[in-house]
């Protein structure tokens, strides 16, 4: 499933402060993988509320990307928030699969749903 993947983190692996956050927002166009095939460590992936993501040209989130949106564009229709970035891998960023929170799946879904609804809602 083809994904949009926006934010404000660092667009090098020089950990030194040359390494500067970009100035624009940037976009990265990536894929949201089959959970078997995530490359990942072992018990670090939960397909239940999780979604990995990975792109054919080693394009990641990197620090600072945490938090910023995963989008969908269902059948050509509008981008629709399907996800957050959650963590990549580190100390370098494209070397391994991007872990989102799935917003959509029912555990995450209903917590925002409860959260927006207030108390008593």
């Amino acid at each position: 499933m083809p994904v949009l993947i926006a934010g404000w983190g660092r667009t090098c692996n020089d950990p030194s402060p040359v390494c500067e956050p970009p100035i624009r927002l940037k976009a990265l166009s990536t894929s949201v993988l089959p959970p078997e095939t995530c490359n990942r460590p072992p018990g670090d992936f939960r397909p239940d509320i999780e979604l990995c993501t990975a792109s054919a040209t080693f394009g990641s989130p990197c620090q600072g990307d945490s938090g910023g949106p995963v989008w969908n564009r269902y059948l050509g229709g509008p981008w629709v928030l399907i996800g957050a970035v959650s963590r990549g891998s580190a100390p370098a960023c494209g070397f391994t699969d991007t872990i989102a929170t799935d917003l959509t799946a029912p555990p995450i879904s209903d917590w925002i749903r409860g959260v927006l609804q207030g108390p008593g809602g």
